[in-house]
């Protein structure tokens, strides 16, 4: 053997002594059993880490990572903890584990609906029809269950205006929209996003998850498409139509331009060639407006004579009540919120919060009130900038230490179980559903997912394999890696599976 070859065993022998070491020190720390299995499986999930943050897609990202025993608190590995890191859609969990703190798990949406004046003579109103938006994201939802469009929610409504004695209306439809300053929208996301369906603003009054389905018929191949259809049906904007038609298989390439309450949506790019027609989502411009449109059409529907008229109105209005739509309880909002990465419901649940403890009308007051509070709970966030309640804007910083903080904090409350169970479950449910292959480690892994351009970052939980309690509480932050989305996917899916082994 040369002196070059004993060097090399030599350092070899000191780095795997060392990492043999760490990884006793960590076993003792956190209470694991110093045995060979421990040992053995604490060093696959360590190479494995260490696999993804020096993965060539990452050659010039940044990448963070946390594992924490929720048995004493203890961290059992860690990687740029310290750094702040853009959290994407983890940031949800702030926001949600808000609800549950301010509002609690049972809480509940109440919007009323009902008329002002008097009624003059057999059942005919003079007055108006006014529904007042309190803020629930889930009116009319795709996310809720049981679900209820628009036009079966205005049906419902317009027959408790009936059933209350009303035949015929001399006045018109008016959607109360004053609880907030217009209209809730984060500075920081990127114009291309807004007119997006995932980029939708937050209203007083929400309707349809503030998303509108645009069907295109493609055309030739580098030829202009044609809308074919609108749903819900919105005729308070003009869309303007530069789309063409890209080769087969290229899939949506779309940007959609618009802002809230404009009145024309500016939509470019490609969609693929195709035979059938081609379907984009695209945040509503108008949903108090649309809401108060299709209200007219329902009390029309019921021959109560009423005219075209519908409005929104910013100054509150006082009426008296027909009825009341209840939403769920905020512990299913925000089981949909995590679970399907809903951006207006985690912006609605945070302004809702901030609402009640501190008035606040605006997203700014609403995070500067949430800075405060949980820094009352011992989660110091005032280092860290924060944008918007959903995590979309790219400018939003949260170091890994403190999203650990939260989660160690969130899984020794009261609705822990609650807000632990409606996260996505690895290879299952949810956006970590296609992440992963289902399997009964890949079971134990809990975590919201955060994917906005060059990020993807995980954030969650590793269930005790028979309380199925959470037993560890993990971060993985990805800042800027390179190359394919679905082949990154794919590494970070790695690592999780690694984490399900755990003892």
């Amino acid at each position: 053997m040369g002196f070059h070859s004993k060097i090399t065993l030599i350092n070899f022998k000191k780095v795997m002594l060392a990492n043999i070491t760490f990884l006793l020190v960590a076993l003792s720390q956190v209470g694991l059993a110093q045995n060979t299995d421990s040992l053995n499986i604490l060093a696959t999930v360590k190479a494995a880490q260490q696999a993804l943050a020096t993965d060539p897609q990452m050659e010039t990202g940044q990448h963070g990572f946390l594992l924490v025993s929720l048995l004493n608190n203890k961290v059992i590995l860690s990687e740029q903890a310290n750094k702040a890191f853009a959290p994407a859609s983890t940031l949800k969990l702030l926001s949600t584990a808000t609800a549950f703190e301010i509002l609690g798990p049972e809480y509940r949406f109440k919007t009323t609906f009902g008329y002002t004046g008097q009624m003059v003579g057999d059942g005919i109103l003079d007055g108006n029809i006014v529904i007042k938006g309190v803020g629930d994201p889930s009116l009319a939802s795709n996310y809720t269950e049981p679900t209820m469009g628009i036009t079966a929610l205005c049906k419902k409504m317009a027959k408790s205006i009936v059933a209350a004695g009303v035949k015929t209306i001399y006045g018109k439809v008016i959607v109360d929209n004053s609880l907030y300053k217009g209209f809730v929208i984060s500075d920081g996301y990127p114009v291309g996003d807004i007119g997006n369906y995932y980029g939708a603003a937050v209203f007083a009054t929400n309707v349809s998850d503030n998303q509108l389905e645009v069907g295109f018929e493609p055309s030739k191949k580098g030829a202009r498409t044609f809308v074919k259809s609108v749903f819900p049906a919105d005729g308070s904007f003009e869309l303007v139509n530069e789309v063409t038609t890209a080769a087969a298989g290229t899939g949506d390439q779309t940007i959609a331009y618009s802002f809230p309450f404009g009145e024309s949506v500016l939509f470019k790019g490609t969609i693929p060639e195709s035979k059938k027609p081609f379907k984009v989502r695209i945040s509503m411009p108008n949903p108090p407006l649309l809401l108060g449109n299709y209200m007219q059409q329902a009390l029309a529907g019921e021959q109560l004579g009423i005219g075209n008229d519908y409005e929104v109105s910013t100054s509150p209005i006082k009426f008296k009540v027909v009825d009341t739509i209840i939403s769920n309880p905020v512990s299913e909002l925000v089981r949909g919120c995590n679970l399907y990465s809903l951006n207006h419901y985690a912006e609605a649940l945070l302004m809702a919060s901030a609402l009640k403890m501190s008035n606040a009308r605006d997203l700014n007051s609403a995070l500067a009130w949430s800075e405060k509070f949980w820094k009352a709970k011992g989660i110091d966030i005032s280092q860290n900038k924060l944008y918007d309640g959903s995590g979309l804007s790219p400018s939003n910083g949260i170091t890994v230490n403190t999203m650990g903080n939260l989660l160690t904090y969130i899984a020794k409350q009261p609705y822990s179980d609650k807000m632990i169970d409606g996260l996505p479950t690895l290879g299952s449910t949810g956006t970590l559903a296609d992440v992963a292959a289902k399997s009964v480690s890949n079971s134990r892994i809990k975590a919201k997912t955060g994917s906005i351009g060059g990020v993807y970052n995980f954030a969650g939980y590793v269930l005790d394999s028979k309380t199925g309690k959470a037993k560890y509480a993990f971060i993985i932050f990805n800042n800027r890696f390179t190359g394919s989305a679905a082949n990154f996917k794919k590494k970070c899916a790695k690592l999780m599976s690694v984490l399900g082994t755990l003892p």
